[in-house]
């Protein structure tokens, strides 16, 4: 880890990962943990079988108890209404459950292989020659031991099990979506070639400018550590102001970079509402469609509406925020 080149450290996801012998030796360090990967993907998979079956529950609800009804079946209407209505409350409670234990288990997780790895870092650092510590300054070294390690805890916690998670997620309510209705399905597939062409876009401009905070917030780094480490001598040949012009030029910088890292960053959530706004438009041009053409479908639009247009365009959202 201390031999890749500062510009090859994009935290998180932007890290290609280096290659895949580099990628092969970090993730070794998540092999003690495989039984909590394992739990991960259980629960992972349970969340997505329950979260995907909410919206079934929600059809049958508008279609059988709401839409078509008569006064003399009222009681019967009710009854079923609440059954289904407790179903769905019981469905929303395990949700809220399974969502915060896999949580807490990828956070968990992350601490644990982030700690392992800064403690090799660190035996490394011990072990390597006098000559290494001449031809790289102590800064950098600060930067990979504390802040390239915590973007490589995001890689563990979003990356390892969460991108994972969102994947199973998309791929389970694609699947469900297809099942219930392919109209429909069609119609918010529709919006994902456009969707993934722009952020794949946006994702190469934020890698790129998220390769020039790395570089130079490792810059200030050195700058500052260097000053720090030869205060006595700045102050006895009145150096400071040499001294603080190096370090504005080296953080105004840094804050260049990432204005520029953020400026381009901000396109993604703008990018996925106005796609969910137009599947939101194709959605409900689509069940109009199939109402002229002599099929109701009211319960469907309503399940597609209401949860799967939120749940499908959940994922994507991660998945945006978790691969730069």
């Amino acid at each position: 880890f201390l031999m890749i080149p500062e510009e090859e450290v994009v935290p998180p996801f932007g890290l290609k990962l280096w290659d895949r012998r580099l990628a092969g030796r970090f993730l070794a360090f998540t092999r003690p943990y495989m039984r909590h990967i394992w739990a991960g993907m259980v629960l992972m998979l349970l969340l997505t079988v329950v979260t995907v079956a909410v919206p079934l529950l929600i059809r049958d609800a508008v279609d059988q108890y709401i839409r078509l009804s008569t006064p003399a079946e009222a009681a019967t209407r009710t009854a079923g209404l609440a059954r289904l209505c407790t179903l769905a409350a019981a469905a929303s409670l395990l949700i809220f459950l399974l969502r915060g234990a896999l949580s807490y288990l990828v956070s968990w997780l992350g601490q644990q292989v982030v700690n392992d790895l800064r403690t090799a870092v660190f035996v490394k650092i011990l072990r390597l020659p006098v000559q290494y510590f001449d031809r790289n300054p102590s800064g950098k070294l600060m930067t990979r031991v504390t802040s390239d390690l915590e973007a490589l805890q995001g890689f563990v916690e979003r990356g390892v099990v969460g991108i994972t998670a969102n994947l199973v997620m998309l791929l389970g309510i694609m699947s469900f979506m297809l099942v219930m209705d392919l109209w429909f399905a069609l119609a918010m597939f529709a919006t994902l070639p456009f969707l993934l062409g722009i952020l794949t876009w946006v994702n190469h401009l934020v890698r790129k400018a998220h390769r020039q905070v790395r570089t130079r917030q490792s810059n200030l780094n050195t700058v500052l550590a260097e000053n720090l480490a030869g205060m006595r001598t700045i102050q006895i040949f009145n150096r400071q102001d040499a001294s603080l012009g190096q370090f504005r030029a080296a953080n105004d910088e840094l804050r260049d970079a990432q204005l520029v890292a953020n400026r381009h960053g901000s396109w993604y959530f703008p990018v996925i509402e106005i796609m969910r706004a137009i599947a939101t438009i194709l959605l409900m041009a689509t069940g109009a469609w199939l109402f002229f053409h002599g099929r109701e479908a009211t319960g469907t639009l309503v399940a597609f509406l209401q949860f799967y247009l939120r749940e499908f365009f959940r994922p994507l959202e991660d998945l945006s925020d978790q691969s730069h």
